[in-house]
């Protein structure tokens, strides 16, 4: 039930545009495309098609979010300074908290329990349990994620905070469409992409208040 549930919300929330590309030839009959592109020696049309489907119902998507936002606030205000990282449906702490745990749908249950913990940055955190290391950084593949793994976590934080985390990886089709400095092909046709990412290590999302609260950035109070 609980599969059913979370893929009917993401369908609630999906996008009506949808991008497709094409490579065309010779026979191709006369069409209107959104794009066209030359890599090496063809040509590729890009198409954007909105469609209005049935289940596209954005505003129960964001009814289902913001509702969840406000059930994990009201744990979040019952333990206040005793959280020290927070992610879209959990909380970490660094002690055992007074706090009813449940498997049931919709209530907290306790997922894992770490000896080692630091975040860095949202989707970018290091932890360890007994002796065995993970990491969860956002945008990168499970076998890029095994290498870090690899590493202790003074190593990870000195490439999180000042080296930054490289790698390379097949350039995806938009960005061989769209070429940077960091693009390399290879007989014209495969393309390597040479990345680089830095975490920002401070928080810029919001304004954080003295009481821990939060409020949007270069907002202006307004008198009544």
């Amino acid at each position: 039930i609980k599969l059913i549930m979370n893929c009917s919300y993401g369908k609630f929330g999906q996008k009506p545009i949808t991008t497709e590309y094409k490579q065309l030839d010779c026979s191709e009959d006369f069409f209107e495309a959104d794009e066209l592109f030359s890599i090496a020696h063809d040509i590729y049309a890009k198409f954007e098609k909105k469609k209005l489907r049935s289940f596209s119902l954005v505003h129960i998507a964001s009814l289902i979010t913001n509702y969840a936002k406000q059930i994990q606030f009201n744990y979040l205000k019952d333990i206040e300074k005793d959280v020290i990282y927070t992610d879209t449906d959990s909380f970490i702490v660094p002690k055992k908290i007074k706090m009813k745990i449940s498997n049931k749908m919709g209530k907290l249950k306790l997922e894992k329990k770490f000896e080692v913990f630091k975040a860095f940055s949202p989707k970018a955190y290091y932890y360890q349990n007994e002796n065995i290391a993970s990491v969860k950084l956002k945008g990168f593949t499970k076998e890029f994620k095994k290498k870090i793994e690899s590493m202790d976590i003074n190593t990870f934080e000195k490439f999180i905070k000042h080296e930054g985390i490289k790698w390379e990886k097949y350039a995806s089709f938009k960005r061989m469409i769209r070429p940077t400095k960091n693009t390399e092909f290879i007989d014209g046709y495969l393309a390597y992409e040479s990345m680089t990412r830095s975490f920002p290590l401070q928080y810029d999302r919001r304004q954080i208040l003295p009481s821990l609260l939060t409020i949007p950035i270069n907002t202006k109070k307004i008198e009544v």
